[in-house]
């Protein structure tokens, strides 16, 4: 008994072994074939991808399993660029990883300490605003309009004291950015039930608290409609947002050790003396 039971533990384990050096394109996302010595994405080749694919179309294929269209791809790339940067030292995910740099931690630390500042007010939101429109698109019935459904949901939302994800922004009255990926949709004729309920929640968030879509209320609209699902959202944010990151980390690894604070505070006392200012 003891050696069949041995017996089936080495075939057992014998078979794990081929698993992991063979790759199979029905179960794993990607993967080594050792045999051949070739290296697989979703099925494909690696040396397929490599010269054929932007690096946005190779994230959008090893997420989603298949090449966007054209137009997809334009849409998705938008997205990723209108993510990466352009706050300066304000984010967390920025700030953290600054302030991880200036200690004389690694690159790797200093970019974990960054994504360890992803919560659901920062970077996070964008699963939260995914979560809205995805809920507004599975209450809807047949007895309302669109814009009826989205008025009758948002009162209730409002009336529970409930946070409007994607709305209102902490140092602008109004995010430039969303008008500009509006537009784009506009020119590229791409249009989607998401798209139109985020239309429509735009508008009563204006009328109702005067709030204006930020950058996570209008890219969780967009990756809903490409196919993304909210689980997506948050990574996606972090790939792109790690490109300034990572250039905040290696200028912050080139000055003397603290230079953060040289920008940093300045920097903190000056919103608040606009703020205060605000006040009176």
């Amino acid at each position: 008994m003891v050696s069949l039971n041995r017996e089936i533990k080495f075939w057992r384990m014998l078979k794990r072994f081929f698993q992991h050096i063979r790759y199979d394109k029905y179960r794993d996302i990607d993967g080594p074939d050792l045999f051949r010595e070739r290296l697989y994405v979703r099925g494909r080749d690696i040396n397929d991808l490599i010269g054929t694919l932007t690096f946005t179309e190779a994230i959008f294929h090893i997420l989603l399993n298949r090449i966007p269209t054209e137009v997809e791809r334009k849409i998705f790339d938008v997205v990723l660029v209108s993510f990466h940067g352009g706050f300066g030292y304000s984010p967390p995910t920025v700030l953290l990883s600054r302030l991880s740099a200036t200690t004389g931690t690694s690159v790797a630390h200093a970019l974990s300490a960054g994504y360890a500042g992803g919560g659901k007010y920062h970077v996070g939101a964008i699963e939260n605003a995914m979560m809205l429109y995805s809920d507004i698109k599975d209450s809807m019935g047949t007895q309302l309009s669109l814009e009826e459904h989205v008025d009758k949901y948002i009162n209730g939302l409002l009336a529970r004291k409930e946070t409007l994800y994607g709305y209102g922004h902490p140092l602008f009255k109004k995010d430039p950015r969303p008008d500009r990926l509006r537009s784009i949709l506009r020119e590229l004729n791409y249009s989607s039930e998401y798209i139109e309920i985020y239309d429509a929640v735009s508008t009563l968030a204006y009328e109702k608290k005067k709030l204006y879509p930020n950058i996570d209320g209008i890219n969780s609209a967009i990756l809903l409609s490409l196919g993304f699902t909210k689980e997506h959202g948050t990574g996606l944010f972090l790939i792109s947002r790690t490109a300034a990151m990572l250039a905040h980390v290696v200028e912050e690894m080139s000055k003397e050790p603290f230079y953060t604070e040289d920008k940093l505070y300045p920097l903190i006392r000056t919103l608040e003396r606009e703020r205060e200012l605000q006040a009176k």
